[in-house]
Parts: structure tokens; sequence; C-alpha cells
């Protein structure tokens, strides 16, 4: 993998072709997912490629977000997209895959480059990915653990879609912000 090719080539991804990601290649994206990770916490993948239960975990994590988002400013617009009931949180992408951290110092660090590494190693392998972080609050929950069965030593860090894009996408312009001193 060339970082510096790959790295500007891969923005979230939220348009899928129905077709599924194989099980071999979901192993190779957790395989290359740990490589970068230290030794702060231990990393729990749960894989998701039921689509009835994600939408089932769709409609629950919209309702708990109506719940808990509050009514600070910039909020209306998510409130928009959560009263929509054709929005479905995980863009119906053939599969997700939560990257949790067993509860520790640094854990969620690791976690959290594990995840990109995946996103990194999915855009190699011809895969879309994006970060839904719209269902991790919900996914802390008993039920939202519930429902994929997630052991209680772990929290919920990185929920990753992934799958073949549908069309292709255009990486946005960034410009960052940047303070140099000396």
């Amino acid at each position: 993998m060339n970082f510096v090719r790959t790295s500007p080539a891969r923005q979230g991804i939220r348009d899928y072709a129905e077709a599924p990601v194989a099980r071999r290649t979901l192993e190779v994206l957790i395989a290359t997912a740990i490589e970068a990770v230290g030794d702060a916490g231990e990393q729990h993948f749960t894989v998701i490629r039921d689509q009835p239960l994600l939408d089932q975990m769709s409609m629950a994590a919209k309702a708990y977000l109506l719940a808990t988002i509050g009514g600070s400013p910039g909020r209306e617009e998510i409130r928009q997209y959560l009263l929509d009931p054709d929005f479905q949180i995980f863009h119906h992408a053939p599969v997700v895959i939560l990257v949790s951290a067993k509860h520790g110092a640094g854990a969620v660090e690791d976690a959290s480059i594990a995840a990109q590494n995946l996103m990194l190693a999915a855009r190699e392998l011809g895969l879309g990915a994006c970060w839904i972080d719209f269902a991790r609050n919900w996914l802390a929950t008993d039920e939202g653990r519930r429902s994929i069965e997630l052991p209680s030593e772990y929290q919920p860090v990185a929920p990753i879609i992934a799958g073949r894009p549908h069309g292709t996408a255009s990486a946005p312009g960034k410009t960052p912000v940047i303070r140099w001193i000396g």
C-alpha cells in the first residue's frame, strides 16, 4: 500500500453496490487493522452482514439519537436526516465492522488507529468505507450491546460501513488550518 497515494483518496463512501464483501476480504481488512495498534488495549471486531438486523439497528439508533441530540446549533440538519424514514444510518452497506476497545488507558486511541488502517486497507482493495459515528452511542447502550452480543468489557469505538462503491466519489477539497511556531 502506498500511504501517500491511498490516504487522500480515502473519503467516506455512503453509496454502495448490493454486492456482498467476501469473508476472506473482511479477514484481510481486520488483519491489516490490528497491525498498527500499540499495546494499550485489546480490540474486538464485530462483523455484521445481516441486512434485516442492520435495518433494525438503524431504526433504534435513529430513535436514540433523536431522543438525545439536544437543541444545540447545527443539530437541526441532523434531526432532519434522522426523521427521514428512508434514511438508513448504515447507508445500506453490505457490511458493518464495529471496532471496539477493551476498557483501559489508550484503548480507544488504539481502536481508532485500527479503524483508520481498516478504512485505508478497504480503499487499497477497491472497497469504500465510512465511519458512522451516528451509531456509536446507541451501540454502547444495553439494547445496542444486546443486538450484537457485545461483551461488557468492550466499548464501541468505530462503526465502519464497507462495500463496493456504487459509482465513483470525488475527494472533497480540504484546507487545513496550520499555525507555525518557529
